[in-house]
């Protein structure tokens, strides 16, 4: 393998594990946002809309996330020797970049809702 290869592949390994991280984080405070006030929330209430849109945000986060790391791990097959078929979303391999965004963004803009969804839950 060269070395140009050998060096994209230990910076598409560190985002890969930095997306990991994202997706854990987001499944974190998507299960507290949900788990944390409903103690302090009469049932019945359906969940304020920024609770909602926090929640849509952060599953998008969660996608975003497995969706990069399926388009990097195809954009290191293919600067291989010996790559393999492209797959199902191989005009995407050079947009992993725009991916990774999309799942930083919608993960920060849902955690922001998410703390004020809760803290709409709490304060009522």
């Amino acid at each position: 393998m060269s070395d140009s290869f050998d060096q994209t592949k230990a910076v598409i390994d560190l985002y890969i594990k930095s997306s990991d991280s994202f997706i854990k984080l987001a499944l974190a405070v998507l299960a507290a946002s949900v788990a944390f006030p409903t103690q302090a929330w009469p049932p019945g209430l359906p969940p304020p809309v920024v609770l909602l849109a926090a929640w849509f945000l952060l599953l998008i986060s969660v996608a975003a996330g497995c969706l990069y790391q399926y388009l990097a791990i195809h954009l290191l097959d293919s600067l291989s020797k010996d790559p393999g078929a492209p797959g199902v979303l191989a005009r995407c391999i050079p947009k992993a970049g725009v991916v990774y965004g999309a799942m930083m963004i919608t993960f920060y803009v849902g955690a922001v809702l998410a703390l004020a969804g809760i803290y709409e839950r709490l304060s009522h």
